[in-house]
């Protein structure tokens, strides 16, 4: 796969990476795994988050799941890039 993909749990705790993650975001597969999904937001973003995965799992609504996005990210050295956010449920 040539683009980052980032498996999270429902703690929003990276699960699984692969490893186009280092070449676009700078984080290798390994060191990835076990971090907060927060990790590649920008701090003013990183306080909703939580409250985004909970609202789901109590109501099922999918307000992201599905739907594409442009959004920031930020690498792990700190530089914030411009992503094509595509999330979906297992």
């Amino acid at each position: 796969m040539v683009d980052p993909l980032v498996i999270i749990d429902a703690k929003g705790t990276v699960i699984a990476a692969n490893n186009a993650c280092e070449r676009v975001l700078g984080w290798s597969p390994e060191s990835l795994i076990g971090q907060p999904l927060t990790c590649l937001m920008p701090t003013s973003y990183r306080p909703l988050h939580d409250g985004y995965i909970q609202r789901f799992l109590e109501t099922q609504e999918q307000r992201i799941i599905g739907i594409g996005r442009e959004l920031q990210a930020v690498t792990r050295s700190g530089d914030a890039i411009i992503i094509h956010l595509s999330v979906s449920h297992c």
